[in-house]
């Protein structure tokens, strides 16, 4: 008969069942993909000793989960071992100019393309994907596409105040039953400095496996501040859970990626600029 291990995911708390022929393995929490290492299993002079303690518990031959605790060869989606390395995808975001309308357009000399990046980190349990129509020319048929940000000028109007704003457009796809999650832009111009933090949130129940649309805009203080626009880089900050459990990403990986083009990036960056909506 085979033994299950039992152990507990550090991110979301839930209580698994292992296979002893996975001691010691690496494998991804099948409620919050968070990568989690098997304890090994006792010698079998030890496992009378520890079975009271119940560290070794249930069969393999059909028992079902017992005090919520879940059975993780019967629900595993993961490889066992699971790559929790954070990726990095970054493409061209398109060209620096900007459109007025009456043929008058910001920057109409200039070469210079913009530059997305996404930060995936495979522990907070989503994923950042661009929507159809705001994936630009260069990176349609790229494995590799990003979100970012584009700016753009509105007229006034009726029913805007009318100048330059920071757009975009992507899709959120959960991995687990979420209630909130929080995405973050970073955003660099041409002369190497770190010029604004835009937050996006959504407050809503969101299933596991549906993709939400999400189209956030910020406004620009100026018109330097549109023309100068260089690069962002996009993250998923920090999600909640439907049991409350909030899971926050491990910002290294932005940190080395926004020094890249601000040397005097720091932890205090992160927080988010003041913008009206």
């Amino acid at each position: 008969m085979t033994t299950k291990i039992t152990t507990t995911c550090k991110q979301c708390n839930a209580k698994l069942a292992v296979s002893s022929g996975k001691s010691g393995k690496l494998l991804r929490c099948p409620q919050c993909h968070y990568p989690l290492k098997v304890p090994n299993v006792p010698n079998e002079g030890e496992n009378s000793a520890k079975e009271s303690e119940e560290e070794i518990l249930l069969s393999d031959d059909g028992i079902q989960p017992q005090n919520g605790m879940i059975i993780v060869s019967q629900i595993e989606a993961e490889p066992e071992t699971p790559d929790t390395t954070v990726k990095i995808r970054r493409c061209n975001g398109g060209s620096i100019r900007i459109g007025l309308g009456g043929g008058y357009i910001v920057n109409e000399h200039s070469s210079i393309c913009r530059e997305w990046i996404t930060v995936v980190d495979p522990t907070i349990g989503a994923e950042l994907t661009p929507c159809d129509g705001f994936v630009q020319r260069q990176q349609r048929d790229s494995e590799k596409q990003s979100i970012g940000l584009i700016t753009s000028y509105n007229p006034r109007s009726d029913y805007e105040i009318g100048g330059y704003y920071y757009k975009s457009r992507f899709e959120f796809l959960p991995y687990i039953d979420l209630s909130a999650y929080q995405v973050k832009f970073l955003t660099f111009n041409i002369w190497g400095e770190h010029v604004a933090t835009l937050v996006a949130t959504e407050i809503s129940d969101i299933v596991a496996g549906k993709k939400c649309k999400h189209e956030p805009q910020w406004v620009l203080h100026s018109e330097n501040e549109a023309s100068e626009f260089l690069a962002s880089i996009a993250f998923i900050a920090r999600v909640r859970t439907l049991t409350g459990r909030v899971l926050t990403a491990d910002t290294r990986p932005v940190m080395e990626e926004a020094r890249r083009f601000a040397a005097k990036f720091e932890e205090h960056d992160f927080e988010p600029t003041t913008r009206k909506p």
